[in-house]
């Protein structure tokens, strides 16, 4: 709807903004989008994201633990953003949406997707650990 679009589109706006008062007050991002998402490339957050030289990394939950591969990308400004990338997992066939013809439907898997794997959220804690030691 009409509304949706305008609340998506604002919701760009407000996140470049705090993107941009993260890269002044020298706090790391990270902001994070399914593979399939435009939201990287609406023009003001891709602007945002070149002028302060955010950098990309896609990763996958299969990896972490999840019952799908379910890829995402991420920008950010964290000094660790390379560590993210870390191929396609190997061997998981779960589901997430179900295409017939142009039509796309989420399987019941799709909402357990939304919440990040225990073993993704070690990953980023360790991350932000060995970067604040250094």
């Amino acid at each position: 709807s009409i509304k949706m679009v305008a609340e998506g589109n604002m919701d760009t706006w407000r996140i470049a903004l705090v993107v941009a008062l993260c890269h002044i007050c020298g706090i790391y991002f990270i902001v994070e989008q399914p593979l399939s998402s435009l939201f990287f490339e609406v023009p003001h957050m891709a602007h945002m994201l070149d002028e302060i030289g955010a950098e990309s990394a896609t990763t996958w939950l299969g990896n972490f633990g999840a019952a799908s591969a379910k890829p995402f990308r991420l920008w950010g400004s964290a000094p660790y953003m390379a560590d993210f990338c870390n191929g396609s997992p190997v061997g998981l066939q779960v589901r997430l949406v179900t295409r017939r013809g142009s039509k796309v439907t989420g399987t019941r898997s799709l909402a357990d997707s939304a919440s990040y794997p225990k073993q993704f959220g070690d990953f980023v804690a360790n991350l932000q650990a060995q970067a604040f030691a250094e």
